[in-house]
C-alpha cells in the first residue's frame, strides 16, 4: 500500500494497514517522532500497595527523536546511492539510509497504542543540503533489501501516472451526471478501457516480464 503523507502521519490509519496483513511504505513528516530502541520495556518489580503497573513508567523509556534530527545525525556509512529506475530524464537515484524505529506517537501524552518496529527510509540528494523525503514502511515477512525498499517507497508515481492517464486521456474526470449509478458506470468502464490498452501496450512491448497469451492473466503483484 502506498499513499501520500496525510495518510502515513496517522498512526491510527498504518496500525489498521498492519492489523489487516497488508505491507506498506508512505511518506511522513520529519517532525515524526521515533524511538530508535525498543520502547516495549518490563515492567518494574510490583511494589507492596497500589494497583500493579500495566505500562512502564515513562521515565524509564529511551527519548525519542524526531526524524529531521536522526536524519542528520546518521555517520556517512549509512548512506547509500540506489538507483531506482529509468525514466525519460534518465536514470533516477539518490542517497538513501534506512533503519529500524519505534514510532512514539503519543508519547508525552502517556498513551500506549501497540508499537512495532518499522522501517524509517530516507533520501538525502547530494546536492541537498538536508534530508528531503521520509518514509515508514512495514513489509511483514518479507525481505527488505535498500533498493526494493526505495523502489515500493517510490511506487506512488505510477499511481499519480496512472490517475492522470484516466483524466486526460479516458475522461474520467469527464462526468457530470447526479446519479451514484452512472458515476460508477462511468468509472468502471473507463477503468477496464485503461485495463486493455495497458494490456495491449504490455502484450506489444519486446522482452516483457512474462508472456502475455491469450486468457492469461498479469499478476498484479509482480514486483517490477
Amino acid at each position: 500500500m502506498v499513499a501520500d503523507s496525510f495518510y502515513g502521519n496517522d498512526f491510527g490509519f498504518r496500525h489498521a494497514w498492519r492489523q489487516r496483513g497488508l505491507s506498506y511504505a508512505v511518506p511522513v513528516e520529519p517532525t515524526t517522532v521515533v524511538w530508535t530502541e525498543d520502547p516495549n520495556r518490563p515492567l518494574p518489580p510490583p511494589k507492596g500497595k497500589g494497583r500493579p503497573r500495566k505500562y512502564p513508567p515513562l521515565e524509564s523509556l529511551p527519548r525519542p527523536q524526531d526524524l529531521g534530527t536522526l536524519a542528520g545525525q546518521l555517520p556517512n556509512s549509512a548512506w547509500r546511492l540506489v538507483e531506482w529506475r529509468q525514466a525519460s530524464r534518465g536514470r533516477q537515484r539518490s542517497r538513501f539510509a534506512r533503519l529500524r524505529v519505534w514510532a512514539a506517537h503519543g508519547w508525552r501524552k502517556q498513551e500506549h497504542p501497540l508499537r512495532v518496529a518499522e522501517w524509517l527510509l530516507v533520501e538525502w540528494p547530494m546536492q541537498s543540503t538536508e534530508p528531503t523525503k521520509y518514509w515508514l514502511a512495514q513489509l511483514g515477512a518479507q525481505p527488505v533489501g535498500r533498493r526494493r525498499l526505495v523502489r515500493i517507497a517510490k511506487a506512488r508515481w505510477r499511481v499519480e501516472w496512472d490517475y492522470r492517464e484516466l483524466k486526460e486521456e479516458l475522461g474520467l474526470d469527464h462526468y457530470e451526471g447526479r446519479q451514484w449509478l452512472g458515476w460508477q458506470h462511468h468509472v468502471c468502464l473507463v477503468s477496464m478501457a485503461y485495463a486493455f490498452l495497458r494490456w495491449e501496450q504490455a502484450r506489444l512491448k519486446k522482452n516483457f516480464w512474462c508472456d502475455l497469451a491469450d486468457g492469461e492473466e498479469v499478476a498484479a503483484n509482480h514486483p517490477q
